[in-house]
């Protein structure tokens, strides 16, 4: 029964060892590669946008080209797009995808973080309790020295839906590691079976002979130890 509870235990170990850190590498490629592709769509959308956005922003009136350009997102029906839309310099939305905030302000500290920055940026929020991955795209006007800061692109993915692809392969890692852990623990239980049983033959015929039964003969069929 030791025996074969250790070997149990060993398969057991081995495919641990074994699928654990290669699947832990494979979700972290994965979902970095997931990222590098998201920031990729993120600055090719805010480089065509804030193209457009430039000159609106620089008068600072009307931002219908800015807005027809962001109501064309809903309909290419971006994976995990949430929301995008474009602050002034002063921090007001002047052009939304969902058109639920025109008009009003940013909170100071992300207006103040929107000023701070000088390229594409992530960062991770909590929004309705929803995990979004936003990315903020400052826009300058480069032909001004040095380059004026006219506004800012922002974009919001649901973070589950981007890493949806992350997940179904974690699913299916843990699937087959299922599948290869119950196929070794039976692999070893008739291992460990197969070298048991001559062993314990062997000292239950022990126990006879050492009981006096000397015609009693060992039915063993193998030839080695």
């Amino acid at each position: 029964v030791k025996l074969r509870t250790k070997m149990i235990l060993l398969v057991i170990s081995l495919v641990v060892m074994c699928v654990v850190p290669l699947s832990t590498i494979v979700l972290f490629r994965n979902q970095a590669v997931v990222l590098d592709k998201t920031f990729e769509v993120c600055r090719n959308l805010a480089n065509n946008i804030s193209n457009l956005a430039m000159d609106e922003l620089l008068v600072n009136v009307t931002f219908d080209a800015t807005q027809t350009s962001l109501a064309r997102l809903k309909q290419t029906n971006i994976s995990g797009l949430v929301d995008s839309y474009i602050l002034n310099k002063n921090g007001e939305f002047v052009a939304e995808l969902n058109e639920s905030r025109l008009g009003t302000k940013t909170e100071t500290t992300e207006h103040e973080y929107d000023q701070s920055l000088t390229e594409l940026s992530l960062k991770e929020i909590s929004l309705d309790n929803q995990s979004i991955l936003r990315f903020s795209f400052p826009i300058f006007l480069d032909h001004f020295e040095p380059k004026m800061r006219v506004g800012t692109a922002v974009f919001d993915f649901d973070k589950t839906t981007v890493y949806q692809p992350v997940e179904q392969i974690r699913s299916t890692i843990f699937g087959v590691s299922s599948i290869l852990l119950g196929i070794g623990v039976i692999m070893a239980l008739f291992t460990s079976i197969s070298l048991s049983k001559p062993i314990q033959i062997l000292s239950e015929g022990a126990s006879q002979i050492g009981n006096g039964d000397l015609n009693y003969r060992i039915p063993l069929s193998g030839k080695d130890e």
